[in-house]
């Protein structure tokens, strides 16, 4: 289990806290900035937006795969090529 927490620094850093207390990790922040939101309500992706948002995503795949002990490396690699 894990938490993404989108639009960082709008008032959401409780969120950051409770996770710390209660031992959940925050996989990824997603920080509160115009152009993210401009570009999703123009129906534009996170990484389309804010192409270095592919390596954080990457990352946190990875992640999440050696917590749950997987060995699918083809899915990470095919995450890898197609972005």
């Amino acid at each position: 289990m894990g938490v993404i927490i989108n639009r960082y620094g709008s008032g959401y850093e409780r969120i950051e806290y409770f996770c710390d207390t209660a031992g959940v990790p925050v996989l990824m922040v997603i920080p509160f900035e115009r152009a993210i939101a401009g570009g999703v309500a123009r129906g534009k992706t996170l990484v389309e937006i804010r192409p270095d948002y592919i390596e954080h995503f990457q990352q946190m795949f990875s992640s999440i795969a050696a917590c749950i002990g997987s060995t699918h490396y083809d899915t990470i690699e095919r995450i890898r090529v197609h972005t």
